[in-house]
């Protein structure tokens, strides 16, 4: 009891963690934005769900992308990741986790690549640009880590394979980013994969300069301890700091992707 004399014993770590930190659910439709954004793409809203859609591609080769998003700061002033422990962004230990569901997709068996997930950080710097060139590109433009499907063509071997990947970049510009090929967890339910569409639970684990873990329905399938995002990296007030997103690579004509999102949770704490 306070105030009687008795000592009251600290509060358990899981209850501390979290009066240190930030927890943030999206239903997406209102408070969350968009982030790069080809031109005919859609995100559809059915709380608690969006649905978002590349559109066709309209050239051979074409790039496309629609994500959703959480930006820094917004013009608030002193951006809202930093305080008197003097912490930016990249320098706190981080969650994201998301629930996605693959909704269809083209992907012309020539050199195209397919991808959805989820993301810290963001694909380049600045405001995101209509048509993104290139969706991913390496050496990152800024700190990036990502847990994705991807399904691939024939240029690629074998043909039309679908894995899930985990990418983990420095963000500086010069390093070449860290792919990871998921292994031990379920494999993408897709359009292509027999026994129906069902959502699976992809999660991302960021300890700054330890470690990021991807996982598929709370199962670890890869873990990266290097090429980790810079530590002392923080995004400008018009950047992504997390969110979902649809991707096509190199797409041949038509060459499209849909996917499903719901239940998006992003979590950062101060140590």
């Amino acid at each position: 009891m306070i105030g009687s004399g008795i000592r009251v014993s600290p509060a358990p770590w899981e209850t501390e963690r979290h009066r240190r930190g930030t927890i943030r659910w999206y239903d997406f439709q209102g408070a969350i934005q968009s982030g790069l954004l080809s031109a005919g793409s859609a995100a559809t809203y059915g709380n608690p769900a969006v649905v978002l859609a590349t559109a066709g591609a309209t050239a051979t080769p074409q790039n496309r992308a629609r994500e959703a998003v959480e930006k820094q700061g917004l013009g608030l002033g002193t951006p809202i990741w930093t305080g008197f422990d003097a912490n930016v962004y990249w320098g706190r230990p981080m969650r994201i986790q998301c629930f996605c569901v693959h909704v269809s997709g083209q992907s012309t068996p020539a050199g195209s690549r397919l991808r959805y997930g989820i993301f810290l950080g963001g694909i380049g710097i600045g405001a995101p640009p209509a048509a993104p060139l290139p969706v991913f590109p390496d050496p990152p433009l800024q700190p990036i880590a990502q847990l994705y499907y991807e399904r691939t063509g024939v240029l690629d071997a074998p043909s039309q394979v679908e894995t899930w990947k985990l990418r983990t970049g420095v963000g500086d510009g010069v390093t070449l980013a860290l792919v990871s090929t998921l292994a031990g967890v379920q494999g993408p339910a897709t359009s292509i994969t027999p026994g129906g569409v069902h959502c699976q639970r992809l999660e991302l684990v960021y300890v700054p300069g330890q470690y990021v873990a991807a996982l598929i329905d709370g199962v670890e399938g890869a873990r990266h301890t290097t090429v980790l995002p810079n530590p002392a990296f923080s995004p400008a007030a018009s950047q992504p700091t997390a969110g979902v997103g649809v991707y096509i690579d190199q797409g041949q004509l038509n060459d499209a992707c849909t996917a499903g999102f719901t239940g998006l949770m992003l979590e950062n704490y101060r140590p």
